[in-house]
């Protein structure tokens, strides 16, 4: 799962935003964005298939905005919030689909609506997943977190 979630994110964000990615085993202190919960923006959806679980992608606010900018064709300042919350709900839905379809392309996953949640509501749904897989992966700007939560059937 975690090569076909490092391939999905490699193919949507060189190919959809236009943005390298490496894939580092920490993340250095020069990006700790990622560990300040008031500076991230986060994701979750709820999947349902042969397993289930949800996804949540955590991304700096400013990492963010820059995609949605580049994603859109606008300049930052006339960007808003809510432009915002679509492009990483819409980043989280090609990053969820990419990975299953790496996983295996012959399986059949519904997917949610994703959503934008608070930094802690991210991480709890009353549920307590059996399995967590995590890929970090680093921009040229700053990093970005795919994590994906399977839950007892």
């Amino acid at each position: 799962m975690i090569t076909a979630m490092k391939s999905s994110i490699f193919e949507i964000m060189e190919t959809m935003f236009f943005t390298p990615v490496e894939f580092p085993d920490s993340i250095s202190e020069k990006f700790s964005d990622l560990k300040q919960p008031d500076k991230i923006i986060a994701g979750r959806l709820n999947f349902s298939g042969p397993f289930l679980g949800y996804f949540i992608l955590f991304a700096p606010k400013k990492l963010a905005k820059m995609l949605t900018s580049d994603f859109l064709g606008e300049d930052e300042e006339n960007i808003s919030s809510e432009q915002i919350s679509e492009t990483v709900k819409e980043i989280l839905n090609m990053l969820a689909g990419g990975t299953f379809t790496h996983y295996d392309d012959n399986a059949v996953f519904n997917l949610d609506i994703p959503e934008t949640v608070d930094f802690d509501k991210a991480k709890t749904d009353g549920a307590s997943p059996v399995e967590k897989i995590v890929v970090i992966a680093q921009t040229p700007d700053d990093f970005l977190s795919l994590a994906m939560f399977k839950a007892s059937a």
